[in-house]
């Protein structure tokens, strides 16, 4: 057919789908676990891998918090829903498809792929009339992960005993699998000759004594359809697979509703090679278990084997390689070609090519790995794979009604089969890919210890090193029967990178290698992971161990923010916590420590951190989150003014979080007797991140108030969990979310006063404002107040105030920043009032609270600096320098003051 015109054609009919709003498409690269674990919070999975990044969807602001995590994200398309978006699978063919420009947007990917801006519709009426692979994006998921550098070892053992394997591979039987599949006319996946094909092999794999076999079903199209499933079972390592596999369903461009698709060598080919392998190894003994697989649905888009692959990684299948053959039996240079590729792993591609060059007339080309088959399905779940096509492509066969067994060469296809079955053989007896359990820096500076993972006393190891991950050059053997290794003759301070290698007693070598690194050094490290934690009148201090051999002991050291030198307040500390019960309320103290070893050295000192005693008895903290995601969102300065508007005469300490990576810690809140949660934000939601410190703080006698959009319905569902924050300390049993735009203000209750929209920052009514049902004995203390006097909203309880039994609490269903100042400041002091919070300020200077400033201050600020370390009444008012930190310099700033003409004392930020 022409399908071109047809194509074109058809464009005058289709319509063209604006996707609704739902963010930005990006290419995430992940450099370590650290940033994979952040992305997974912030994106939860993604859609694709692309040569080693992750399409990922993004929400507005997202792509920052990303970026300030140290994470690149590139944004290939914006303002998408990914429903609306086909993810449209290139061909094997190359051929370029120029007209889908015409449907909308088109993003070309690196792997060949591409992103289309159109309907379901309109991508299924393509793939129809074109024979393209094409799928909806949001069908793909793929879990974010860090990978690991790899390292490869050269197999080149003297023999390969498993070659004689090739052997037993037969011409006829190839020839007669693939014409036995060509004979049933058609193996559309629509038709009932496919299933009938699917009954042939399961006979045929029967036959042959496996009694695994099975027939996983998956849907598509409003259909079931059915991949071919047989195991062998390893004798020594049952649990780790090997899979073999080719579609089995055929398409031909040329026939009305595909009546006649012979399909002899896509993927006619494929399928009988697969029955062959199995026919071999079914009277072969393997370490490995092997899975064949023939695949249904691939020419719909890979739908068969994406069904295994995910089926295989949600039930933690290990999967060490999967083998996918597609299109292998047609030839018509004098050199037979055959093209492999591989994701990033390359060492069974590779096994395939010295199997190709060993046994065979075949000449192996390396080729960046496409997305046309079903190989890409198994990457795509983060799975080693080999893929082979022919590399004299039969353009003319495919999808046509000439795609028979009389044009294929089944020499070259004996060929190809002898060398997938060398190299399946090694895969299948060969060692565990190496993991290292853990490297220990021995403390000699020239010395490590490498632990193995999963170590067999049977098998033998050695341990491959080298200054470069991608080079191991030297080796080193582990003793006979051992699990670790000592090497030696390193250099004090450099990196070494290290892999392991397994050699079983029956099998070969191991594959490949995770690689780790370690550093030998005569100097103890600085300690890692340094936590603090606030408890009454005492702090908790953890650590994480030092991994030196020759490790004796931490210290730990502390002082005074800003002030003076570090003292040791614990030495001879030989677990990983320690706990400070010397300290004073609303004291900043900051820790270090270091770790010893036995010769007496001590490392560089940890990071610091800081804390609180926990005495809740330190007035309010203001949970900053709200971030300017739009122009039309103030910006931080300008929240800080607001902020002090709202609270008045009242002092406050303030948090910020703008990021998903940001939370409230316990030392946050342990000096504070109040918490005021201002989210304002229309996307970043970050209440349920910080549930722990909530919780911590409002299991003892505090307060707290939180209002912001749709802090409620983006952190829970309704009915409330009965675990969650906003249920058991906050009192809300369920609520409603009302999508009418109407809401302009809220009706005080209970003495509680009205507030309005402030029409002049950027929203003249609201939508989605939470109506509120409380658990018995909460209070509503604000209404909704609609536009329009819409009866679904009007009155509606949008407020709560429960009086706990730890302690005050305030729900509110609506932003203050949308807020008339004069209403939102009087809602604020009416929460302070209902909470006792203070509302005096403190004069600049004033250290001692007398309401003036003169040498009693001064007095006091030396009495604490540098006598008895009592803090004063007023520790912001001793920050006359505005440092945030108490020292020297304020003195002096002081003594200026009274007796030089010096400036005015300037309000402090300590608290």
């Amino acid at each position: 057919m022409n399908g071109y015109r047809q194509l074109w054609a058809g464009l005058v009919v289709f319509v063209l789908t604006q996707p609704t709003f739902s963010g930005d498409l990006a290419l995430v690269s992940i450099e370590n676990e650290q940033q994979a674990a952040t992305v997974r919070q912030v994106c939860g999975s993604a859609y694709l891998r692309i040569d080693g990044r992750f399409l990922v969807d993004l929400e507005p602001g997202e792509a920052a918090t990303l970026q300030s995590s140290g994470i690149n994200a590139d944004v290939i398309m914006t303002g998408v829903a990914s429903d609306n978006i086909a993810f449209v699978l290139s061909d094997p063919a190359g051929t370029e498809p120029f007209y889908l420009s015409a449907y909308g947007r088109t993003v070309s990917l690196s792997d060949g792929g591409r992103l289309v801006s159109m309907s379901p519709a309109s991508a299924a009426s393509l793939q129809t009339m074109t024979g393209l692979k094409i799928s909806r994006l949001s069908d793909w998921q793929t879990p974010i992960e860090y990978l690991p550098p790899r390292a490869y070892w050269n197999l080149s053992p003297d023999s390969y005993p498993t070659d004689s394997l090739v052997n037993l591979i037969r011409l006829d039987t190839l020839k007669a699998f693939d014409q036995k599949l060509e004979a049933y006319y058609t193996r559309w996946i629509w038709s009932d000759s496919i299933r009938k094909a699917r009954d042939w092999m399961v006979q045929k794999l029967q036959s042959w004594g496996y009694t695994q076999v099975t027939t996983p079903t998956f849907s598509w199209g409003g259909g079931t359809h059915y991949n071919v499933q047989a195991i062998k079972t390893g004798y020594a390592e049952p649990n780790s697979f090997i899979v073999v596999g080719g579609h089995y369903d055929s398409y031909n461009t040329q026939s009305v509703n595909v009546v006649y698709a012979p399909g002899a060598d896509d993927n006619g080919s494929g399928t009988a090679l697969t029955l062959e392998l199995a026919r071999v190894f079914s009277t072969v003994p393997t370490r490995k278990s092997i899975i064949f697989m023939p695949f249904s649905a691939e020419e719909v888009g890979l739908v068969g084997s994406s069904a295994a692959a995910t089926g295989f990684r949600s039930a933690g299948t290990n999967i060490e390689c999967m083998y996918n053959f597609d299109m292998v039996a047609f030839v018509t240079d004098p050199v037979w070609g055959l093209n492999l590729s591989s994701g990033p792993n390359t060492a069974y591609r590779q096994i395939a090519a010295d199997a190709a060059t060993r046994l065979t007339s075949i000449v192996p080309y390396f080729t960046t790995m496409g997305n046309s088959s079903d190989h890409y399905s198994f990457a795509q779940q983060g799975f080693d794979v080999v893929d082979h096509i022919e590399h004299n492509f039969n353009s003319a066969g495919w999808h046509t009604n000439i795609d028979l067994s009389s044009r294929c060469n089944f020499n070259y296809f004996t060929e190809v089969a002898k060398l997938a079955i060398a190299s399946v053989a090694i895969a299948a007896n060969s060692g565990k890919p190496g993991k290292i359990d853990r490297i220990v820096d021995n403390g000699d500076g020239n010395s490590v210890t490498v632990y193995i993972s999963g170590c067999q006393p049977t098998s033998n190891y050695w341990v491959r090193y080298g200054t470069s991950s991608a080079n191991l050059i030297d080796s080193f053997p582990v003793p006979a029967g051992g699990c670790s290794t000592v090497v030696t003759g390193l250099t004090d301070g450099t990196p070494y990178y290290f892999g392991i290698f397994e050699t079983p007693p029956d099998g070969y070598r191991s594959v490949w290698s995770t690689v780790g690194t370690q550093t030998p050094m005569l100097y103890p490290r600085a300690p890692l992971h340094l936590v603090t934690s606030p408890q009454p009148y005492a702090i908790d201090l953890v650590w994480g161990a030092n991994l030196e051999g020759d490790l004796d002991h931490y210290t730990v050291y502390r002082k005074i923010e800003g002030i003076g030198e570090y003292s040791v307040v614990g030495s001879n500390i030989t677990g990983l916590n320690f706990t400070d019960t010397h300290v004073q309320r609303q004291l900043p103290y900051q820790y270090v420590i270091t770790a010893v070893d036995h010769d007496g050295h001590e490392s560089p000192v940890s990071r610091i951190v800081l804390s609180y005693a926990a005495t809740f008895d330190g007035g309010v903290l203001l949970v900053d989150e709200f971030v300017q995601e739009f122009y039309s969102q103030p910006s931080q300065a300008k929240q800080i003014v607001w902020h002090d508007t709202l609270f008045d005469q009242t002092p406050y300490a303030r948090v910020v979080l703008d990021s998903s990576t940001d939370t409230l810690t316990r030392s946050h809140v342990a000096r504070f007797s109040s918490i005021f949660w201002d989210d304002d934000d229309i996307y970043v939601k970050l209440l349920n991140a910080s549930s722990d410190p909530v919780n911590w703080f409002l299991s003892h006698p505090t307060n707290m108030l939180i209002a912001g959009y749709r802090t409620i319905d983006k952190s829970t569902t309704s009915p409330v969990p009965p675990g969650h924050v906003l249920k058991t300390q906050c009192g809300l049993s369920s609520f409603v979310s009302p999508s009418q735009s109407d809401f302009v203000g809220a009706k005080g209750q209970n003495g509680w006063p009205s507030v309005q929209i402030d029409k002049t920052r950027g929203a003249y009514t609201l939508n989605y404002i939470n109506k509120l049902t409380g658990i018995p004995g909460t209070t509503v203390i604000y209404t909704f107040d609609s536009e329009d006097d819409n009866p679904v909203n009007e009155n509606q309880p949008i407020g709560l105030a429960w009086d706990a039994p730890q302690g005050k609490r305030v729900l509110l269903a609506f932003p203050l920043w949308n807020l008339t100042p004069l209403s939102a400041q009087a809602l604020i002091a009416e929460a302070l009032s209902y909470f006792g919070e203070t509302s005096i300020r403190v004069s600049n200077g004033d250290v001692d609270g007398s309401g003036a400033v003169d040498i009693a201050d001064l007095t006091m600020m030396v009495d604490y600096m540098y006598i008895s370390m009592a803090p004063p009444p007023n520790l912001n008012g001793a920050d006359v320098d505005h440092s945030c930190n108490i020292d020297i310099a304020d003195l002096i700033y002081l003594v200026n003051y009274l007796y030089l003409g010096g400036p005015d004392p300037l309000p402090g930020c300590v608290t």
